[in-house]
């Protein structure tokens, strides 16, 4: 196993984490001020994501530098690991600064940090940091089959489209029997921004589940582009990943 230097571990946390952090705060901060909006959780999880993502980047260099990734897999869960262990570790240190309910504090972190992660897209984005900072380390970066990034770019793109589409509610059927058929009509509210979409009605606000589909759709895309911009010609055979498998397709 290849022993990695410090300043190599600690510049693949650096991009593998603050990459995609810093295009997905951008985003997110962004939306949130053209909504106007001044939900104290929404701002709360803004300011706390530097410090976790400062934290994140460096548990990926400790992973790396004691566990080398042997390839763009390794490289990927190197990055996802570090989140989720950052993500404990925050809900830990900020319990410690109110024990009387500490328990309570990091149970409530937790599942809130780790649900947003989840749902918001970080999964794919975390990835898609982690296989472009392979290049920093002496990993393989075999493609395999070719087409595999071109297939990932597309399943996000297939999301981010089907998340645009939903963004439109229609009201629910209204049936009218002086028609000889049902009349189905848009009852679109105001635009938000965060979540992007259109409620139904005046005062209904849209749903989060297409902000989901496509903070997802966008980190798989994210995902392919790194996958294209890393691959090499294909050398005849894949190396076993540092988890102890083979290195599957697209890897």
């Amino acid at each position: 196993m290849t022993r990695v230097s410090w300043g190599r571990a600690f510049a693949f946390g650096a991009v593998a984490i603050g990459a995609p952090w810093a295009v997905v705060s951008v985003i997110a901060a962004a939306l949130w001020l053209l909504e106007g909006d001044n939900d104290a959780f929404v701002r709360f999880i803004l300011q706390i994501s530097p410090a976790n993502a400062a934290g994140a980047a460096v548990i990926a260099a400790l992973l790396t530098r004691v566990w080398p990734p042997l390839n763009r897999v390794g490289a990927a869960m190197h990055g996802f690991l570090a989140c989720i262990v950052a993500i404990a570790v925050t809900g830990v240190v900020m319990a410690a600064f109110t024990a009387e309910r500490g328990l309570n504090f990091f149970a409530l972190f937790a599942i809130f940090g780790g649900g947003i992660f989840l749902l918001c897209g970080g999964t794919p984005w975390v990835l898609a940091g982690g296989v472009l900072a392979s290049r920093i380390l002496p990993t393989a970066r075999v493609t395999r089959p070719r087409w595999a990034p071109a297939a990932w770019i597309l399943v996000g793109i297939v999301a981010v489209v089907v998340a645009v589409v939903l963004m439109v509610p229609y009201a629910p059927e209204q049936i009218y029997f002086a028609q000889p058929r049902p009349i189905r009509e848009p009852v679109p509210g105001p635009w938000h921004w965060f979540p992007l979409g259109r409620g139904v009605g005046e005062s209904g606000g849209p749903s989060w589940i297409p902000t989901f589909i496509l903070a997802n759709g966008l980190g798989i895309v994210a995902l392919g582009a790194a996958l294209w911009a890393t691959r090499e010609p294909d050398p005849g055979s894949a190396p076993v990943s540092s988890l102890g498998s083979a290195d599957p397709a697209g890897s």
